[in-house]
């Protein structure tokens, strides 16, 4: 298991909770997630709540890079009906620099830009949260469900998910 976060003390957390279980096949690095960063090829990425705050444009970089890495990506994106970005909570000042850097994130330009990355649709599902909040959960893959590459079958835009 890899993980990549920009935030040490979170991975830290990571190593307390998964270390003992994982132990030497758990891998933990330290970056900001743009089109910089090459990951280790993998069968799923995992990129919940992320684009809001590193942007479409750079979160489609990303994953245009390491295309040849990633099998099937799912990500998830919080949308703010009405909503503030974070919820009342008992340690506001926890979040305080969070709602400078996070942005709205339009689904459907994130499907798009994904498309433009070569990735397939494989299912797009949103989930209400209250307050007026919903998370959107996508997962796309570079193989259309035919098993024809991106770049072979672009008419492929999504399916049910399994």
């Amino acid at each position: 298991m890899h993980c990549y976060d920009v935030n040490p003390q979170y991975l830290a957390a990571c190593e307390t909770r998964y270390g003992p279980l994982l132990g030497s096949r758990l891998s933990l690095v330290e970056a900001s997630i743009d089109r910089t960063v090459v990951i280790e090829p993998v069968e799923l990425l995992v990129a919940n709540l992320l684009t809001e705050y590193v942007g479409i444009k750079e979160f489609a970089a990303f994953v245009a890079v390491n295309s040849s890495r990633i099998e099937v990506l799912s990500s998830v994106i919080q949308c703010n009906d009405t909503a503030d970005f974070v919820s009342t909570t008992a340690y506001p000042s926890s979040f305080d620099g969070l709602s400078s850097i996070a942005s709205d994130i339009d689904p459907d330009a994130l499907e798009a830009a994904m498309g433009n990355a070569g990735l397939f649709g494989l299912g797009r599902f949103t989930y209400p949260l209250p307050p007026a909040r919903r998370h959107d959960r996508r997962r796309e893959s570079l193989r259309s469900p035919s098993g024809a590459s991106a770049a072979h079958d672009p008419g492929v835009t999504s399916s049910p998910d399994q």
